[in-house]
Order: structure tokens, then C-alpha cells, then sequence
């Protein structure tokens, strides 16, 4: 019997923390069954790009961008799945 398995990284928008930023989470299903984690992280709602599932950046925050996008590839690759998330450089 074939196993489905997939992950999926998202903010939180609807929560916001004290500092006004979304915690971001991993959401892995196996079968049909979802386990939403949280990563310990959080963005401002503006950074995150909702259709590529990854942090958006800007010149400014190239750094952090990258960082967090190696950060959410090892996690993938912790779960055993290939995340294709593109990473800038300046």
C-alpha cells in the first residue's frame, strides 16, 4: 500500500503575537492525517509570501530571508521531502 506524505509551511495570519507577528508553522500529513507544528518562529504577515509558502525579502532583509528559507529547507529534509524554496542573494 502506497504512502501519501506532504508538508506544508505557513504563518499563522489569524494569530497574531505580542509583537505583532505571526508564528510561523509546519504542517505535516501522512494518509490524510495533519499534525500542524509550531516552528518557534514568527513574520510580519507582509513578509510571508502565501503562494510559494516561503519568506519573502527584500534588499534589506536578504540575510534574514535566506536564513529562515535554509531554515524551513532542513526541516523538509528532516521530514524526508524535497521543498523546492529559492533563496536571494545580494
Amino acid at each position: 500500500m502506497r504512502q501519501t506524505t506532504s508538508i506544508l509551511f505557513f504563518a499563522r495570519k489569524t494569530t497574531k503575537l505580542k509583537n505583532g507577528e505571526s508564528p510561523i508553522f509546519v504542517r505535516i500529513t501522512i494518509d490524510g492525517q495533519r499534525l500542524d507544528i509550531s516552528l518557534k518562529r514568527s513574520i510580519d504577515s507582509k513578509f510571508w509570501d502565501s503562494n510559494k509558502r516561503k519568506w519573502k525579502g527584500n534588499s534589506l532583509m536578504t540575510k534574514e530571508n535566506n536564513q529562515m528559507n535554509t531554515y524551513l529547507k532542513e526541516i523538509a529534509n528532516l521530514c524526508g521531502i524535497n521543498k523546492n524554496l529559492s533563496t536571494h542573494s545580494a
